[in-house]
């Protein structure tokens, strides 16, 4: 959707609060997910300021200025900071050069694949609303030497401890490192098991975590869970490492 475009937390804030975003770095936010608007047929209702605000749209609020990216071009990504391509539609060939070259010129990417989306919609198969339940960026990915394995059922979600947080996993994939593509060169490097990457790409950075049930749910979820996407933000904004990924259980936290 083309009005997206335009779109940053500031729209959504007070005077106050458009003052401070002012002042914070650019954070683009390419989604399927609903997490700029929340599922509806009512639009009106989506754009009134009483409406509720998705959980991880307020995180990323906090420490950026968010601002919606519907098409990824050179000029689009030039003013920002960070991107956070969230199970993003399948990009175009002219959108996965210029996400490349963005990269390797030193840009930083935080990147939610995830090979089978577990949460519900309320838009039937076939709905273009609807989040994409397989994400579809082998191109890029290629690019930057990965493969992107299938997903891994699961009877109930995993949590796995990252930094100070926990993370959930539901149907996650997997990453295998190749050769990449065309001669380009990255260096990737695997964290809990696989199901995330941290990848050095030219002057660049990307991170790319194999799931995105992190971000499904409209609820709130617990502290722990937020400061896990806290630390995969500054593990793609400054390069913050992973002291530890262990199992932490298979129940809800």
């Amino acid at each position: 959707m083309a009005l997206l475009g335009g779109c940053s937390a500031a729209d959504r804030g007070d005077a106050a609060a458009k003052e401070k975003i002012a002042s914070q770095p650019a954070l683009g936010l390419m989604t399927t997910l609903p997490i700029l608007w929340a599922e509806g047929d009512d639009f009106g209702a989506m754009l009134s300021a009483d409406a509720q605000s998705h959980w991880a749209f307020d995180v990323l609020g906090r420490s950026h200025d968010v601002i919606a990216v519907d098409l990824l071009t050179p000029e689009a990504l030039a003013s920002l900071d960070l991107l956070v391509l969230a199970q993003p539609r399948m990009l175009s060939a002219p959108e996965n050069v210029a996400l490349d070259d963005w990269v390797r010129g030193g840009g930083h990417a935080l990147i939610f694949a995830d090979p089978l989306l577990t949460g519900h919609s309320e838009y039937g198969i076939g709905d273009k609303r609807r989040p994409q339940d397989v994400v579809l960026l082998d191109t890029i990915l290629a690019r930057w030497g990965l493969i992107l394995g299938s997903a891994t059922p699961r009877t109930e979600t995993a949590f796995v401890s990252l930094g100070g947080g926990s993370l959930p996993l539901e149907a996650e994939g997997a990453f295998t490192r190749a050769e990449p593509a065309d001669g380009a060169q990255a260096d990737c490097r695997d964290r809990l098991g696989a199901v995330l990457m941290i990848c050095s790409i030219g002057q660049g950075r990307a991170v790319l975590l194999a799931d995105a049930a992190v971000l499904e749910s409209h609820e709130t979820p617990g502290l722990p869970v937020i400061a896990a996407l806290q630390e995969l933000l500054a593990m793609a904004g400054d390069g913050a490492s992973v002291d530890t990924a262990q199992k932490r259980g298979t129940t809800g936290e």
